[in-house]
């Protein structure tokens, strides 16, 4: 069915990654309210999630300064560097092979074909295509940076009243679960993070 593409590989990759991260459920317990304490409760920082991914949709890389995970931002600019040279690099390939194929088939014999002996009209239409798909496909992995930028500070921003001290405990239980639409029972793990007592 599918042949050696890389676009259809990729796009494949990208559905089965949004498929995962849509299925997740994460869960966790809060402090019992009787161990807090009535005159103090604890102060907790409102954190808006809406501003990391806003933030990181207007210029990638605020919504993580926002989360205070500056470490992330050279990582995503270097995604965007690397994958935007790569596109230059790639469409002044293909322009040079298209521009060659154009000369050759121009049908004017003032034209001189600079890889008359080096390269078939196939060759050539082959070395078009296989440039113009690799520029294609730095372009989609720009764009996947940039979604995978949203993501991150949208998920850091959830995650960032999280207990992540020594104090904290963790308990597993199988879990059943029942499809609503076809009342099909899956099985899964339920994971749950407290403080220690």
């Amino acid at each position: 069915m599918f042949q050696d593409d890389p676009l259809q590989k990729l796009v494949i990759f990208c559905i089965i990654i949004c498929c995962c991260f849509s299925t997740i459920k994460s869960l966790a317990q809060v402090n019992d309210s009787l161990k807090t304490s009535k005159q103090n409760p604890p102060q907790v920082s409102v954190h808006s999630t809406s501003k990391a991914c806003i933030f990181s949709a207007i210029i990638p890389g605020l919504g993580q300064a926002y989360n205070k995970k500056y470490w992330k931002i050279p990582i995503l600019y270097a995604g965007f560097t690397g994958l935007g040279y790569l596109a230059v690099l790639n469409h002044a390939s293909y322009a040079k092979y298209k521009n060659a194929l154009m000369i050759r088939n121009d049908g004017n014999a003032n034209t001189i074909d600079e890889y008359e002996n080096v390269y078939s009209d196939d060759n050539l239409s082959l070395l078009v295509d296989i440039y113009r798909r690799d520029r294609d496909l730095c372009y989609i992995g720009i764009f996947a940076v940039y979604l995978l930028n949203i993501v991150d500070a949208t998920v850091d921003a959830h995650l960032y009243n999280f207990d992540v001290s020594d104090n904290l405990s963790m308990k597993w239980s199988p879990q059943l679960y029942i499809e609503p639409f076809s009342k099909t029972a899956i099985a899964g793990i339920s994971i749950n993070f407290y403080p220690k007592n």
